[in-house]
């Protein structure tokens, strides 16, 4: 059981006290973005770096170091006391542009997904997938987490 004012949770359940969008300049010098969400876990913060569909500069993977800089600067911490994860989910593959373009225009979900770049198209049905990132010496080295270390650390998977 956690102390009362402890930040972290029971296992199996977090507690989020982040969820923005960050923008990260990559190393080619384009800008890009990826949805961060923050969480207070059993084994301590966990950061969760989320492809976006719409992010039209380099993907969360491709600037993974540039993307977990912008992440320590908005959050102030020192990164070696988070954990880095990058997560690709409907969000990434347009499954939430097509749905929301289907409420608001009131179109079918055929007319919708020709919005979406055909690279994306084929992994719209994807499960959603996780890797834990680590720096070392200015690079990036992943990990893959099966979904249910992610049901572990937050109670559930995100979509």
């Amino acid at each position: 059981m956690p102390e009362p004012h402890s930040p972290f949770t029971e296992a199996g359940t977090a507690r989020q006290i982040l969820d923005q969008k960050l923008d990260f300049q990559g190393s080619n010098g384009f800008p890009g973005f990826c949805r961060l969400r923050v969480f207070a876990t059993v084994v301590g913060i966990v950061a969760i770096l989320t492809e976006r569909a719409e992010n039209p500069g380099p993907s969360v993977t491709n600037a993974a170091e540039a993307a977990v800089r912008a992440a320590i600067d908005t959050m102030g911490c020192e990164p070696d006391t988070i954990m880095w994860v990058e997560h690709y989910g409907k969000e990434s593959y347009g499954q939430a542009a097509i749905s929301s373009a289907v409420e608001a225009m009131g179109c079918e979900p055929d007319t919708a997904l020709k919005a979406v770049p055909r690279g994306r198209r084929s992994r719209i049905s994807e499960p959603p997938r996780y890797a834990r990132i680590r720096i070392q010496n200015g690079h990036a080295h992943w990990e893959h987490m099966p979904n249910q270390m992610m049901v572990d650390l937050l109670g559930s998977v995100l979509p």
